[in-house]
């Protein structure tokens, strides 16, 4: 019968810290959680067209911009577009990315590029990530702007998430 008033289910008296019930492990993954949601709401903030597959996480716009043949895309360009500074991205990433979507929703390897250079090996460029499994685990199941958007925010995600835990292992006060 020496049970405190805690342990009984009542709560503690006054003046006392409750005790967390927490195990030791949760205690250590609450920072993890707590990193994790805020990604989770700032990438939410930061790519609402993205997360739904409204919009593609690429500059398209420099196509119409830059490129007159493109203008049908946006009759109103003025040619400035957005950012054209990542211009290797619209014109040399998405294509091949869109090669690699073609070739595994038909269930065949990527090993060439018949498009580029007059013929090229594919997934021996390290820069193209064509064996990513995370890429191609999107790639298989979702619909090409919902993967290659997804591939880029949890990408973003899992690199700040490596950072954060690298710097609590190194005991930065995080």
């Amino acid at each position: 019968m020496g049970a405190s008033a805690g342990t009984r289910g009542l709560p503690p008296p006054l003046g006392t810290k409750p005790d967390c019930h927490c195990s030791g492990a949760l205690k250590k993954f609450l920072p993890v959680l707590g990193f994790l949601a805020a990604s989770g709401i700032l990438t939410l903030g930061a790519f609402p067209g993205g997360i739904s597959g409204k919009t593609i996480l690429a500059p398209i716009d420099i196509f119409p911009n830059f490129f007159s043949h493109f203008g049908y895309i946006d009759p109103q360009a003025d040619g400035i577009p957005e950012n054209h500074h990542i211009i290797d991205q619209a014109t040399y990433d998405l294509p091949l990315q869109y090669l690699i979507y073609q070739n595994i929703r038909q269930g065949i390897l990527p090993w060439w590029d018949p498009y580029t250079f007059g013929g090229r090996p594919l997934l021996a460029d390290a820069h193209i990530n064509g064996t990513d499994p995370i890429r191609l685990l999107l790639y298989r199941l979702a619909p090409f702007l919902l993967a290659y958007n997804w591939n880029l925010m949890l990408k973003s995600v899992l690199t700040g998430l490596g950072m954060f835990l690298l710097l609590r292992f190194l005991g930065h006060p995080v």
